[in-house]
Protein backbone atom coordinates (compact mmCIF):
# COMPACT_ATOMS: atom_id res chain seq x y z
CA UNK A 1 0.00 0.00 0.00
CA UNK A 2 1.35 3.07 -0.80
CA UNK A 3 1.32 6.57 1.09
CA UNK A 4 -1.74 7.80 -0.13
CA UNK A 5 -3.78 4.41 0.49
CA UNK A 6 -2.84 4.69 4.61
CA UNK A 7 -3.57 7.85 4.98
CA UNK A 8 -7.31 7.05 3.58
CA UNK A 9 -7.45 3.62 5.14
CA UNK A 10 -7.28 5.49 8.46
CA UNK A 11 -9.76 8.14 7.30
CA UNK A 12 -11.85 5.30 5.69
CA UNK A 13 -11.92 3.47 9.45
CA UNK A 14 -13.09 6.62 11.08
CA UNK A 15 -15.97 6.89 8.33
CA UNK A 16 -14.33 10.25 7.05
CA UNK A 17 -15.07 11.33 3.36
CA UNK A 18 -12.48 13.22 1.67
CA UNK A 19 -12.51 17.04 1.57
CA UNK A 20 -12.47 19.10 -1.28
CA UNK A 21 -9.58 21.55 -2.17
CA UNK A 22 -9.31 25.03 -1.25
CA UNK A 23 -6.13 25.72 -3.14
CA UNK A 24 -3.81 25.38 -0.52
CA UNK A 25 -5.12 21.80 0.71
CA UNK A 26 -3.05 18.97 -0.31
CA UNK A 27 -5.11 16.03 1.37
CA UNK A 28 -8.10 15.92 3.74
CA UNK A 29 -10.78 14.07 5.78
CA UNK A 30 -13.54 14.85 7.75
CA UNK A 31 -17.18 13.93 8.72
CA UNK A 32 -19.90 16.79 10.15
CA UNK A 33 -17.93 17.22 13.29
CA UNK A 34 -14.12 17.02 12.77
CA UNK A 35 -11.79 17.66 9.74
CA UNK A 36 -8.09 16.94 9.55
CA UNK A 37 -6.05 18.12 6.15
CA UNK A 38 -2.75 18.98 5.33
CA UNK A 39 -1.82 21.97 3.62
CA UNK A 40 0.86 23.92 2.09
CA UNK A 41 2.02 27.40 2.39
CA UNK A 42 5.17 29.38 1.78
CA UNK A 43 6.98 28.33 5.29
CA UNK A 44 6.23 24.29 4.79
CA UNK A 45 3.28 22.03 5.22
CA UNK A 46 0.86 22.02 8.14
CA UNK A 47 -1.74 19.51 9.66
CA UNK A 48 -4.75 21.24 10.34
CA UNK A 49 -7.81 20.26 12.37
CA UNK A 50 -11.68 21.74 12.11
CA UNK A 51 -13.93 21.05 14.53
CA UNK A 52 -16.96 22.60 14.69
CA UNK A 53 -16.28 25.03 11.38
CA UNK A 54 -13.23 26.16 13.34
CA UNK A 55 -9.56 25.39 11.94
CA UNK A 56 -6.65 25.45 13.63
CA UNK A 57 -2.90 23.91 13.17
CA UNK A 58 -1.75 21.18 15.27
CA UNK A 59 1.87 20.93 13.45
CA UNK A 60 4.23 22.41 10.96
CA UNK A 61 6.51 20.46 9.03
CA UNK A 62 9.51 21.00 6.76
CA UNK A 63 8.49 18.10 4.16
CA UNK A 64 5.06 16.69 2.97
CA UNK A 65 6.51 13.05 4.18
CA UNK A 66 6.89 14.22 8.06
CA UNK A 67 3.16 16.28 7.68
CA UNK A 68 1.33 12.67 6.22
CA UNK A 69 3.26 10.85 9.11
CA UNK A 70 1.58 12.67 11.75
CA UNK A 71 -1.32 13.20 10.10
CA UNK A 72 -1.84 8.99 10.24
CA UNK A 73 -0.81 9.60 13.93
CA UNK A 74 -3.74 12.19 14.52
CA UNK A 75 -6.50 9.93 12.53
CA UNK A 76 -4.93 6.26 14.31
CA UNK A 77 -4.92 7.45 17.81
CA UNK A 78 -8.90 9.01 17.17
CA UNK A 79 -9.57 5.63 16.10
CA UNK A 80 -7.49 3.59 18.81
CA UNK A 81 -9.47 5.49 21.48
CA UNK A 82 -12.76 4.75 20.07
CA UNK A 83 -11.96 1.22 20.45
CA UNK A 84 -10.41 1.40 23.66
CA UNK A 85 -6.99 0.55 22.74
CA UNK A 86 -5.06 3.14 24.34
CA UNK A 87 -2.45 5.03 23.49
CA UNK A 88 0.82 3.67 21.76
CA UNK A 89 3.19 6.77 22.86
CA UNK A 90 4.75 6.69 26.54
CA UNK A 91 3.95 9.77 28.43
CA UNK A 92 7.50 11.33 28.05
CA UNK A 93 9.08 12.11 24.49
CA UNK A 94 11.83 9.39 22.82
CA UNK A 95 14.78 9.49 24.11
CA UNK A 96 17.59 11.94 22.37
CA UNK A 97 15.14 14.04 21.04
CA UNK A 98 14.25 17.98 22.49
CA UNK A 99 10.86 19.17 22.70
CA UNK A 100 11.56 22.73 23.64
CA UNK A 101 8.74 25.27 24.78
CA UNK A 102 8.01 28.70 22.85
CA UNK A 103 5.40 31.59 22.79
CA UNK A 104 3.20 29.74 20.38
CA UNK A 105 3.46 25.95 21.81
CA UNK A 106 6.15 23.46 21.29
CA UNK A 107 9.36 22.85 18.79
CA UNK A 108 10.67 19.07 18.28
CA UNK A 109 14.00 17.88 17.24
CA UNK A 110 14.17 14.50 16.59
CA UNK A 111 16.40 12.39 14.17
CA UNK A 112 17.67 15.31 12.05
CA UNK A 113 13.46 16.90 11.47
CA UNK A 114 12.15 19.47 12.98
CA UNK A 115 8.67 20.06 13.81
CA UNK A 116 6.29 22.79 15.62
CA UNK A 117 3.39 22.00 17.46
CA UNK A 118 0.48 23.66 19.52
CA UNK A 119 -0.13 21.39 22.11
CA UNK A 120 2.86 18.83 24.28
CA UNK A 121 0.79 15.65 23.60
CA UNK A 122 1.72 16.13 20.12
CA UNK A 123 5.11 17.57 20.59
CA UNK A 124 5.55 14.56 22.31
CA UNK A 125 3.67 12.28 19.97
CA UNK A 126 5.51 13.04 16.85
CA UNK A 127 9.07 12.62 18.32
CA UNK A 128 8.55 9.10 18.25
CA UNK A 129 7.44 8.91 14.55
CA UNK A 130 10.02 11.37 13.61
CA UNK A 131 11.90 10.51 10.15
CA UNK A 132 10.21 7.07 10.12
CA UNK A 133 8.36 7.02 7.38
CA UNK A 134 4.25 6.23 6.75
CA UNK A 135 5.03 2.76 6.22
CA UNK A 136 6.69 1.85 9.33
CA UNK A 137 4.87 4.20 11.75
CA UNK A 138 1.50 2.36 10.24
CA UNK A 139 3.00 -0.72 11.86
CA UNK A 140 3.29 1.21 14.98
CA UNK A 141 0.29 2.51 15.33
CA UNK A 142 -1.49 -1.24 14.33
CA UNK A 143 0.33 -2.76 17.59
Amino acid sequence: MDDAGILAMWADRLSYLPLTGDGRLLVGWGDLETAFAIRQDREGFTVDKQSRGQWTTLGRFSSRSEAETFLAVCLASIWRADRGLGDVFPAEPAPDTTVTRIDQGYDVEARGHEASFRQRTDAKRYTYVAGLGLRQVNGFLMQ
